[in-house]
């Protein structure tokens, strides 16, 4: 418990209740600073938002469409993941690298890792027309192109890949059952030695530990930390293994 020392769970008609006794400042402190530290830590959310029909909350088709408010909001909110990957990947790849992202969103993400890493090769792909169209448009870069298509569809590109980013397969953006199925299709089109890097906005859906495991996947590490930056958020490295 990020909170504090957790007690029990009450169940009530309004609700669940977590019970917890409070940790204070240097204790979360210590936390966070365990936790960042160990290879195997990861965050658990075990509660889904759930709509007035009390299933699994996802956003309709029409949220996804462009607009400079949700531009401006995953801009903002997705600064950490970029600073993350850029230093994760900046002594990792070779030049000619080819690099994925099969829902680009507004191509911000992949823009700034094309410009941070120039001697790569990278791709965004949408299954929304006004991102990919504004992706296009603000974000002219010689490494970098964007492709209108579904994430199911980026079968033969993932195979191809040095590097594929899955920020998709998250709370609100799908079901659990679409991210897991849509996770698996993915990973299995990894060529030896490449890798998947995983987050969101919202919590990861899937058990990457167990389809790691099960898919014969390196998992190198769930959670991540900026230097110097008191903070934790899911970041799950995955790495097929080599010939």
């Amino acid at each position: 418990m990020l909170l504090g020392r957790f007690t029990r769970v009450v169940y009530e008609n309004d609700g669940i209740t977590v019970q917890f006794i409070t940790a204070c400042e240097q204790e979360k402190t210590q936390l966070f600073l365990l936790a960042s530290n160990l290879t195997d830590s990861a965050l658990y959310f075990p509660y889904p938002v759930l709509d007035n029909r009390a299933q699994e909350h996802v956003m309709r088709e029409e949220h996804w469409r462009f607009s400079e408010a949700l531009a401006h909001t995953l801009d903002r909110d997705e600064q950490h993941f970029r600073e993350h990957c850029i230093a994760l990947l900046q002594s990792r790849l070779t030049p000619g690298a080819q690099l994925l992202d099969p829902a680009c969103s507004t191509g911000a993400f992949m823009a700034s890792i094309a410009r941070a890493l120039p001697h790569t090769r990278c791709t965004g792909a949408d299954c929304s027309s006004s991102m990919v169209d504004q992706a296009r448009a603000r974000h002219r870069l010689p490494n970098l192109e964007f492709h209108h298509r579904a994430a199911q569809a980026t079968l033969e590109p993932a195979a191809e890949c040095d590097v594929m980013f899955l920020r998709f397969l998250n709370a609100e953006v799908m079901s659990r059952d679409q991210a897991q199925h849509l996770l698996v299709l993915l990973l299995k089109q990894l060529k030896p030695g490449a890798m998947a890097i995983v987050f969101g906005h919202t919590p990861v859906l899937p058990n990457i530990g167990y389809w790691a495991g099960v898919l014969d996947l390196n998992l190198m590490s769930s959670l991540a930390a900026r230097p110097g930056q008191l903070e934790l958020f899911e970041c799950y490295v995955l790495q097929s293994p080599t010939d």
